[in-house]
């Protein structure tokens, strides 16, 4: 079941065509009522496509400030050794990997 607007639509029978060309296809029913050719979706399905694409994008750009803040944060840390380093502090030793030498 599909709704649009007002109106509820039941697929009631797929048309399979195994060749590209021109078909002609007619619809008919004893009692009123409306028929429509085209693809199933409609309101849910439209809704459902649009939550999918904005949790999507939250998702991309939640894992792009993760990456910008891990980088950030190494660059960092980093920086400040190499500028202890050149300065000759003592504080280059304790960000130093246990067993790297001071020549390393």
């Amino acid at each position: 079941m599909f709704l649009t607007r007002d109106e509820t639509w039941n697929p009631l029978y797929a048309i399979d065509v195994p060749r590209p060309g021109d078909y002609q296809i007619s619809c008919s029913s004893d009692v009123r009522s409306k028929f429509a050719i085209g693809d199933s979706g409609g309101f849910l399905a439209l809704a459902g496509w649009t939550v999918l694409a904005i949790a999507l994008a939250a998702l991309g750009v939640t894992t792009c400030a993760v990456i910008i803040s891990v980088t950030a944060f190494r660059r960092g840390r980093h920086r400040k050794q190499l500028l202890a380093e050149r300065h000759g502090s003592g504080a280059a030793t304790s960000l130093r990997r246990p067993g790297r030498s001071a020549d390393a």
